[in-house]
Formats: C-alpha cells, structure tokens, sequence
C-alpha cells in the first residue's frame, strides 16, 4: 500500500500538484495511491483486513507527521 509522506505537502502535496502544478512529476505515485484506495474498496480483501491496513496506514502517517522538521 502506498501512503504520502505528510513531509511532501510544503510543496502543496499530490492533490494541488495534480490540479495546479506539473502532474507528469508524480504520475506514478498517484497511480499508485490510486490502486491502494481501489484495493481497499474492493471484494479482493475482507472488511477486517481492509480495516487493519488502515489502521496501518494511519499509524505510519502519523508517525511521520510526527517526524516532520519544526513542527510543520
């Protein structure tokens, strides 16, 4: 599973680059978000497994929230 590194949003992260900036930049990890977010919403894994790789997810983003430099 893919997940953005918070540290990536002082450049306006992947949403604003997509919208305003140069996508081509970073087309491959939006790709790959987008399969993490379509295997999560699918039939190829149970509720209790999609749930556990969530709460990964969420445990590793705010790990590195918490990593970022200055509080930022």
């Amino acid at each position: 599973m893919t997940i953005i590194n918070p540290q990536s949003f002082a450049d306006g992260g992947p949403e604003w680059v997509m919208r305003y900036g140069a996508p081509e930049s970073i087309r491959y990890t939006v790709a790959s978000l987008l399969g993490s977010y379509d295997y999560l919403l699918s039939s190829a894994i149970t509720m209790k497994e999609a749930t556990e790789r969530l709460r990964l997810l969420r445990q590793v983003r705010a790990t590195l929230e918490k990593d970022r430099p200055n509080g930022e």
